[in-house]
């Protein structure tokens, strides 16, 4: 992530004969802070999934980042005319640029501590640094691999050629006596040393980690209070499911009860109308008896005028007849007895039906 315009202020370090022979760069707080911030992503995240909610805790985050980066600035010393970009925070690679002290210039080496780079325009890694010359926008980019960047100082020059070996141990001796002036005159206009500060770095950067970590954990709760709102939902659905099972199950009950009783309505119709038939036929049979016991009683008195035996016949069929009446009446109430007995068991299967109906209701 490149963030144009975070350029820091670069204190003048005054050479033996006054000139600017090295440039101290220093990188605050609160711009790391503020790159390591905008690197995280979270804002993203919290937009997604969050809400208002999400919102209003990262407004909270941020507050209590500025006020604890407010304690941790160190600001520069003086301003100069040089200036670095921070370009990002990725992987635990801090990265900043640095141009060309003279822009005039191409430059065919580049140092960075005691890391020596030659190649152009691909990065290379030395150890716990990464660089990278870019010809094109003239500047050198220079990855440091946490957690080293935040307890040294790195060096950063500029060659326009291979130095020679004498050139070399001019460069170690940068701070000796007045005799070596003609030596660094001579490079003076060639390279440059920028004093890279990280000092409060590793602050800044403990305190972004603690707001993405806060982050994070909002960014969760949302995801859980989802999942909960989702399984809400699921639990309802399935009550409504459920219920609408229970009432089609007692819908149903209810019908198999009507049917039930509906039938033994049928059965017990049947029944009667059996029983009234049985009546009915009965009663023919009894007639009938009594019809030829009449014609029996009229024939015996005809004849009970001719002889005392004809007497004698006209009295066993009068006995015959009222036997034949016995045995009707006997008929007529055995069927009157087996009709009533059926309707009543008729109606004892229904009311059981029906009180069986009522219990798989409750």
């Amino acid at each position: 992530m490149l963030l144009g315009g975070n350029h820091f202020g670069l204190s003048p370090k005054k050479g033996r004969r006054g000139s600017s022979a090295g440039q101290n760069l220093h990188l605050s707080a609160p711009t790391i802070a503020h790159f390591l911030w905008n690197s995280s992503g979270s804002d993203t995240q919290m937009r997604r999934l969050g809400g208002n909610a999400a919102t209003v805790q990262r407004s909270t985050m941020k507050s209590l980042l500025l006020l604890l980066l407010s304690l941790l600035t160190v600001p520069p010393r003086s301003s100069g005319s040089d200036s670095a970009v921070v370009r990002g925070f990725k992987g635990g690679w801090l990265e900043f640029s640095s141009r060309y002290p003279d822009l005039s210039y191409n430059y065919t080496l580049i140092k960075v501590n005691e890391a020596a780079l030659k190649s152009f325009n691909q990065w290379e890694t030395f150890s716990n640094l990464r660089l990278y010359h870019d010809t094109e926008r003239k500047e050198v980019k220079v990855g440091i691999k946490g957690p080293s960047w935040s307890s040294r100082r790195y060096k950063i020059k500029f060659y326009p050629e291979k130095p020679s070996k004498r050139d070399d141990d001019h460069d170690d001796d940068d701070d000796d006596d007045d005799d070596d002036d003609d030596d660094d005159n001579k490079y003076k206009s060639y390279k440059r040393t920028v004093d890279v500060e990280l000092a409060a770095v590793a602050a800044a950067a403990a305190v972004a980690t603690v707001a993405a970590v806060a982050a994070a954990v909002a960014v969760a709760a949302a995801a859980v209070a989802a999942a909960a709102t989702v399984a809400a939902v699921a639990a309802a659905v399935a009550a409504a499911a459920v219920a609408a099972a229970a009432t089609v199950a007692a819908a149903a009950t209810v019908a198999a009860v009507a049917a039930a009783v509906a039938a033994a309505a049928v059965a017990a119709a049947a029944t009667v109308a059996a029983a009234t038939v049985a009546v009915a036929a009965v009663a023919a049979v009894a007639a009938v008896a009594a019809a030829v016991a009449a014609a029996a009683v009229a024939a015996a008195v005809a004849a009970a005028a001719t002889t005392a035996a004809t007497v004698a016949v006209a009295a066993v069929a009068a006995a015959a007849v009222a036997a034949a009446a016995t045995v009707a009446a006997a008929a007529v109430a055995a069927a009157a007895t087996v009709a009533v007995a059926t309707v009543a068991a008729a109606a004892t299967v229904a009311v059981a039906t029906v009180a069986a109906a009522a219990l798989l209701l409750l």
